[in-house]
């Protein structure tokens, strides 16, 4: 009977993994939409206004890009390491470096909306 119990009980928590490494995902692809849909935007409405808004639209571009590589390739990788019922630890992404990345691209977004308007 605990044996039984023990087995359920791992694979719920399995399951629960499973679920919150596909939550977890699914935010990085809505934050890539975002990134990338900020980046036609800004290419769009402000490609009048000099050659610089271009840049910074497809820097936000690029940007939405990198992240969808980089929730394929975290998902992927905390998925085998479930799923193969490994030891190894899942690392989390270096936060530092994706708030780095949106404090320089709001940076340049506040420096090129100055640019332009003034």
């Amino acid at each position: 009977m605990k044996a039984k119990e023990s087995n359920e009980r791992i694979l719920l928590a399995r399951q629960r993994n499973l679920l919150a490494a596909e939550r977890t995902f699914s935010a990085w692809i809505r934050t890539g939409i975002a990134a990338l849909a900020a980046g036609l935007g800004i290419a769009e409405l402000l490609s009048k206004t000099g050659p610089l808004t271009g840049w910074l639209g497809l820097i936000f571009t690029a940007a939405g890009a990198g992240v969808f590589l980089l929730a394929l390739w975290s998902y992927y990788r905390t998925w085998r390491i479930l799923e193969n019922h490994s030891q190894e630890r899942i690392r989390m992404t270096p936060l530092w470096l994706l708030t780095l990345l949106v404090l320089v691209l709001s940076g340049t977004a506040v420096l090129v909306f100055i640019v332009v308007s003034g």
